[in-house]
């Protein structure tokens, strides 16, 4: 891809990141919930290098204590899965991704171009390690089996024939011309002697009857070491470049990444028990080994490991963001904080500190719903119980009486008076899975869920069935009482069908309402007796405005789909709706949800929950645990000024450019002056000029701005404000 045509590509991504970091501050996790999939040094530079299973790359120049993040390298969506990083020098890396992708840097990690891809139509497909020789001739290896190869240092990739179908793991360069492959096939390794071209399958008898090569690395040009998880735990050597291998660690730990400081200093992460990692670690050459316990909850924290220095100081990294810091494998310190450990789907505030939070937790094997309670406005969270289940739903009246519905061979509902502190288990009698529970006073109370409807009138003590015969797979997601009489039960069914249910009898009866074909109606949402929204699956919000009786569809401008999960308006005219999105997930009205635009979360991950507490002020909540807040309203000052871009009263020429810019405005008769204002990638304003009704251009110098993005801003007195992007090239 030529420069010209990268720098108008880096143009549609580089909003994103921009506002992103700005408008948004992360509460947990920290520094992300994405699953790092491999992390790694950028050579002549202190710089680490991480990537991750949702679309997200972190860079860290302190050693792992605080990261910068990008998102969506090469215009990738949010859903795009990066598997391993390789860097060549401090400027120009590789990462590869799903779909069968190669996609190169050549500024040190900060923007990226897709150089290869397989067309695969799968997320999991994808080239998994890297390895370049002393000539920059390169190998990837990946699923199925597959090898693509360069001989021009990344810049262009052709598959080649490896002889195998099983999944390839890792890869690395020795002596000579010589790169030798491992993978799922515990005895094959795959080596190849004329730089890549042809490979040829070598038995190594591991005796492992099951397992997996997870990685092999050299560390001169002839020794070099091969991790086998399996049936037996092994790590394996060899010193005539793979020609022979040795057993020299056979154990308990199960041997994962490898990587090391020099040809004495080697350190392998581990699996070592049940939800919890381990290290090997060798100061002789691998002679012998030294098995250190991460302890506690580190599950899954094993996938990649990097040594920073001679001190053999450390970190590891794997599932859902987790990295360990140590120095020397004896004590290991968190580098990621997290509160919640799975999706979080269900959020209800009682004011604007007391709120509580549900999260499917799960990891490691685990099926636990998690339910936290903060009191200082979703700042921290602590403990206020759970259940052993995947699926359930809760609703808080008030501090004190809440109620958690979840099924385990039947429905169950869980009653607290105190706030969480104990729960009484109540048996419903029903047996179907919960999606949603309200209740209206203390007394009246509705669960729905797939297929069926109950109701209490005792405070969830007892519970009866609502007298309704559903259409096929039907399925309920929210509940809303506009009164005791008077209920909305939103839902979804024929996969395809946006559902409600209208009672105006307490839910003694109901009556069916097929609104339209938006998919399953996740949330609905009263402003006033009058006004109310309903959030869909298939990129709709729907309004009504006569008190939902019927409804008519919103604008919304967002370029790709968006399945909406959650609604919330702090006043009649503001309104924000989240959701899951390949890109997009957030989407803010300022004209009492008529039309909606875009504002940028900063995470990848899709969100769930959105509540407010007042305009500006707001959180939203979402997988993996993400939760996000914002005090500007979620956007950062240039979003709102790009709703208004089409009035085209701003142009720059040529753009891309190199010497020298023209901007070009037109001001209106009523308008007699303004400025122009120049701003940097971090919007900070580095340039002004006043301009006035008898201007019509002014030229910028290329020697006033250094290469890279900008922003051009015209504001005027009277409302004119508009912003644009210009990229200066070398």
């Amino acid at each position: 891809m030529k420069r010209q045509n990268l720098y108008l590509l880096l143009l549609m991504v580089f909003p994103v990141m921009l506002h992103s970091q700005s408008a948004w501050t992360r509460i947990t996790p920290t520094p992300q919930e994405n699953t790092i999939n491999c992390i790694t040094k950028i050579p002549e530079t202190n710089k680490l290098i991480a990537v991750t299973g949702g679309s997200m790359i972190l860079i860290s120049e302190d050693q792992g204590n605080s990261w910068i993040i990008k998102t969506n390298p090469a215009g990738k969506g949010n859903n795009y899965s990066i598997f391993t990083v390789k860097f060549l020098n401090s400027n120009i890396g590789y990462i590869s991704g799903s779909y069968e992708s190669v996609l190169k840097t050549t500024d040190g990690g900060l923007t990226y171009e897709e150089v290869y891809s397989g067309g695969s139509i799968y997320n999991w497909a994808g080239y998994y390690d890297f390895a370049f020789s002393e000539s920059n001739i390169g190998v990837a290896v990946g699923h199925s089996g597959k090898i693509l190869r360069t001989s021009n240092g990344g810049d262009s990739w052709v598959e080649v024939v490896s002889g195998v179908d099983f999944k390839l793991n890792a890869v690395d360069f020795c002596l000579s011309d010589r790169f030798i492959a491992v993978g799922s096939d515990q005895n094959i390794i795959l080596i190849s002697n004329d730089c890549g071209l042809t490979w040829e399958s070598q038995t190594i008898n591991t005796s492992v009857t099951y397992g997996s090569l997870t990685d092999i690395k050299f560390i001169t040009n002839t020794v070099g070491f091969i991790s086998v998880d399996g049936s037996e735990n092994k790590i394996l050597r060899t010193v005539d470049a793979g020609e022979n291998w040795s057993t020299l660690y056979s154990g308990a730990y199960s041997p994962k990444a490898i990587d090391f400081y020099d040809d004495m200093h080697i350190a392998i992460s581990c699996h070592r028990e049940i939800y919890e990692s381990g290290i090997l670690l060798s100061e002789n050459n691998g002679l012998s080994w030294e098995e250190y316990p991460l302890g506690g909850f580190s599950w899954g924290a094993n996938k990649s490991i990097v040594v920073l220095n001679e001190l053999m100081d450390l970190i590891m990294a794997g599932n859902l963001g987790m990295m360990f810091w140590s120095s020397g494998g004896f004590f290991w310190e968190n580098l990621h904080e997290r509160t919640f450990w799975g999706d979080i789907y269900q959020v209800r505030f009682l004011d604007e500190n007391t709120g509580f939070a549900l999260a499917k937790n799960n990891t490691g094997g685990m099926l636990y719903s998690d339910l936290k309670k903060t009191v200082d406005g979703g700042i921290s969270w602590n403990n206020s119980g759970g259940f052993w289940n995947d699926n359930g739903a809760f609703y808080f009246l008030n501090n004190y009486l809440g109620f958690m519905t979840f099924k385990d061979f039947e429905l169950y509902v869980y009653k607290t008076t105190d706030g969480g502190l104990t729960w009484t288990e109540i048996e419903t009698g029903f047996d179907f899975d919960p999606r949603t529970i309200k209740f209206y006073g203390t007394n009246n109370g509705i669960i729905a869920g797939e297929w069926q409807i109950i109701k209490t009138t005792d405070t969830g003590n007892t519970w009866e069935e609502i007298n309704y015969t559903p259409t096929f797979w039907t399925e309920f997601f929210d509940i809303e009482f506009i009164s005791e009489e008077e209920i909305f039960i939103v839902g979804g069914g024929d996969y395809t069908t946006t559902l409600m249910l209208k009672s105006n009898d307490s839910g003694n009866s109901c009556e069916e309402d097929s609104v339209g074909n938006y998919g399953a109606a996740y949330d609905i949402c009263f402003i006033n007796e009058n006004i109310a929204f309903l959030a869909c699956s298939f990129n709709m919000i729907l309004k009504s405005s006569d008190g939902g009786n019927s409804w008519f569809e919103t604008t919304t401008n967002n370029l790709n789909p968006i399945q909406f999960r959650s609604i919330h308006f702090p006043t009649q005219e503001i309104g924000y709706a989240v959701g899951d999105g390949s890109y997009e997930t957030i989407l803010k009205t300022t004209d009492g949800g008529e039309t909606w635009n875009v504002i940028n979360s900063g995470t990848t991950s899709g969100l769930n929950c959105v509540h407010f507490f007042d305009n500006n002020t707001g959180l939203v909540f979402g997988e993996n645990g993400v939760v996000l807040k914002t005090t500007t309203g979620g956007t950062t000052g240039f979003e709102e000024i790009n709703k208004i871009a089409e009035k085209n009263n701003l142009h720059a020429y040529p753009n891309p450019f190199t010497n020298k810019v023209t901007l070009e405005f037109n001001l209106p008769k009523n308008e007699k002056s303004g400025h122009v204002f120049i701003y940097d990638q971090t919007c900070k304003q580095i340039l002004s000029y006043p301009v006035n009704h008898t201007m019509k251009s002014i030229e910028i110098s290329g020697d006033k701005l250094k290469p890279g993005i900008y922003f051009y801003q015209l504001k005027t007195k009277n409302g004119i404000n508009e912003t644009k992007k210009m990229v200066k090239i070398e």
